[in-house]
């Protein structure tokens, strides 16, 4: 089931090839969306593999990138390969505010360059930018000809990410609350597809991507 405004038949297509953003909140099924669409043929980039890949210390970027983190907030935050401390990292910057701007003044400029060289990668159909944390003034908005979000009702939200982390309801309270609401985000996206019934996401899911095809492409394929 979706809230769909019929925008896209309207809006004017900036990118080619286009630029389908996917936003949801946490434990929403943006995984599930992405990985269908990319089934029938889009080109998926994931910031939150774009996250890991520009503190990677296989690469120069990664290497850098780690660098600086540690010479900003200590050599605490990186194991002993080498790696990000990713657990550490998370519980520091949940309880440390002035940690937390630090890390994302570091990568999130970095993200969003490398978004930006793989948006410029030419592919066939066209590119699903993934971008879970969505607020008004995100310069990914800019980026993109058409936005998707996603989103669950809310006790089948708490209940999927209690067991998908394997923590308390308190704390999954707490992480529901940290994000924008749904009114704030249904006023960034273009459609809304509510991830209840799975078939009938998937016959809309069909549906848009047939719309990008045919709209964008100019019924190419």
């Amino acid at each position: 089931m979706s809230h769909d405004r019929n925008a896209f038949l309207d809006t004017s297509i900036s990118h080619v090839p286009p630029v389908i953003l996917l936003t949801g909140g946490i434990a929403t099924g943006k995984t599930f969306v992405s990985e269908y669409l990319g089934s029938l043929g889009a080109n998926i980039i994931d910031t939150d593999l774009l996250a890991r890949e520009v503190v990677s210390p296989g690469s120069e970027r990664g290497r850098k990138t780690l660098a600086l983190l540690s010479e900003k907030l200590g050599a605490e935050i990186l194991m002993p390969d080498g790696n990000l401390d990713r657990a550490y990292l998370r519980k520091r910057i949940f309880s440390d505010v002035n940690a937390k701007k630090i890390l994302e003044s570091i990568l999130h400029p970095q993200i969003l360059s490398l978004t930006k060289e793989r948006i410029a990668e030419p592919v066939s159909t066209y590119h699903l930018m993934v971008v879970p944390l969505l607020h008004k003034g995100s310069p990914y908005l800019n980026l993109a000809d058409f936005t998707i979000g996603v989103e669950v009702f809310e006790a089948e939200q708490k209940k999927r990410l209690m067991a998908r982390d394997g923590i308390t309801e308190a704390l999954a309270d707490e992480m529901m609350a940290s994000q924008i609401s749904r009114l704030e985000r249904r006023k960034l996206v273009d459609v809304i597809i509510i991830n209840h019934d799975r078939g009938g996401v998937v016959r809309k899911l069909d549906q848009l991507h047939a719309r990008i095809i045919h709209h964008t492409l100019g019924g190419r394929r």
